[in-house]
């Protein structure tokens, strides 16, 4: 299950964000602060900066803490002033120690992210408590979240649970997903299968990423909810439209294999596509696979070597090897030697034998890449260690020759009967003993 994609740091820190937009644009001021405040602010409107941060330090400085937090929000923004993290987190810091819910909530993101300061999740829990204490529900949301999520001693699941419950109550999205995966998981609380597709259910229907997704596994497994495989597909469905392009990639791959789901490549390789454009790296490469494969209804060569290269190119190591073969061989695009070169490098650096061996070739002969021997003989040293018999062959007859090595026949003789019991028919008759 990959409920956990949903919701770790990245997450957390993208929540944050939104928290933070919303602050900056629309939390409205005290009554007081607004009185406080308003020339400064009708300044900021009017583009007067300048007259405005005056007008802000003066009332922060003398201690007002609706200053004090906007001037962090602005400096942590870029807003109409220069982005400076620093000083957002002493503005911030200073509001939040005299007690200011909203200045607490920033600071605490700002520690958890390490954005103005060092990174410190000790502190991010306290800053986060101390604005749950104050009824901030995106707070409790948080720190119960944190609770869940860090690992150590920061972990307590009975604190989580209590945070969660509290802000879920309040109709908080986040903390009724998480609420839910504690219950479906039985973590600091008995499972609870009913329970978790409830709070999946509340989560969905205010749109929180991934709660589509736990709610289509329940239905697929008939977790607290009904056996039905068209349900889930809906909710499979749902999830890819709705959450991240990882939802999509794995709506694709279940369709592909039919996990859980009838098997459907047309429809499997419309969400390959709209995860792979999202730059996922698998699902370029399945997409790859599947205008690859010759047997199937959507071959086409080129659009095969566009999405192998694109995938090995954001770090799926299966398409190295796979895209330097098909710039070396012209199959989909035209011949490109330094194309190929690339590609085989990446494959080499991972082990393949077979790249590690085309690449020596390409250094021997310059193709793609400046004539290198030694390199290419250190790497056809490589290949044949490796059990790779072209490669071995290829040093009998460097050896024989001295190319690029001090010419030896014994050892001419050695690689060529190591290419011969590898199945090199025709190095029998080349070794020179």
């Amino acid at each position: 299950m990959i409920l956990h994609r949903f919701f770790g740091w990245s997450r957390l820190s993208l929540l944050c964000t939104l928290l933070w937009v919303g602050m900056l644009f629309g939390a409205p001021l005290s009554v007081t602060a607004t009185e406080d405040l308003s020339e400064a602010e009708t300044r900021l409107r009017s583009g007067d900066v300048s007259g405005a941060l005056s007008l802000f330090n003066l009332a922060a400085t003398n201690g007002n803490l609706a200053a004090q937090n906007r001037l962090g929000l602005l400096y942590f923004s870029g807003v109409s002033v220069a982005k400076n993290p620093e000083l957002a987190f002493s503005w911030f810091k200073k509001a939040a120690d005299a007690g200011d819910v909203k200045s607490q909530f920033m600071l605490a993101s700002l520690y958890l992210n390490g954005t103005g300061t060092v990174r410190d999740t000790t502190a991010a829990l306290q800053y986060f408590e101390l604005a749950a204490e104050q009824g901030d529900v995106d707070a409790q949301a948080m720190l119960g979240t944190l609770y869940y999520e860090s690992s150590g001693p920061l972990r307590d699941y009975n604190l989580a649970v209590k945070w969660l419950t509290s802000a879920a109550n309040q109709d908080n999205s986040q903390a009724q997903f998480v609420l839910a995966k504690l219950y479906h998981q039985g973590v600091g609380v008995t499972q609870d299968y009913a329970e978790a597709a409830l709070r999946y259910q509340q989560a969905a229907n205010k749109g929180h990423p991934g709660a589509h997704f736990s709610i289509a596994a329940m239905f697929e497994r008939g977790e607290g909810l009904r056996k039905d495989l068209a349900e889930a597909q809906k909710w499979y469905g749902l999830a890819a439209e709705l959450d991240t392009p990882e939802a999509m990639f794995d709506l694709g791959h279940r369709l592909f294999r039919g996990d859980g789901l009838p098997k459907d490549v047309n429809a499997a390789l419309d969400w390959f596509l709209k995860a792979a454009k999202a730059d996922i790296a698998v699902a370029q490469f399945a997409a790859a696979q599947i205008y690859a494969d010759e047997t199937g209804p959507h071959f086409d060569q080129a659009a095969a070597t566009k999405w192998f290269s694109k995938a090995a190119d954001n770090g799926a190591s299966d398409a190295y090897f796979t895209a330097g073969n098909r710039f070396d061989n012209a199959i989909g695009v035209e011949k490109d030697d330094e194309a190929a070169v690339r590609y085989y490098t990446l494959a080499a650096d991972i082990g393949n034998a077979e790249a590690k061996y085309r690449l020596a070739v390409k250094l021997a002969n310059g193709q793609g890449v400046k004539t290198d021997l030694s390199g290419a003989i250190e790497l056809f040293r490589e290949a044949a260690l490796a059990r790779h018999s072209r490669a071995a062959m290829a040093l009998g007859v460097a050896y024989a020759s001295g190319t690029g090595v001090m010419r030896d026949i014994q050892i001419s003789a050695d690689y060529f009967r190591i290419a011969a019991e590898l199945g090199e028919a025709e190095a029998f008759y080349k070794s020179p003993i």
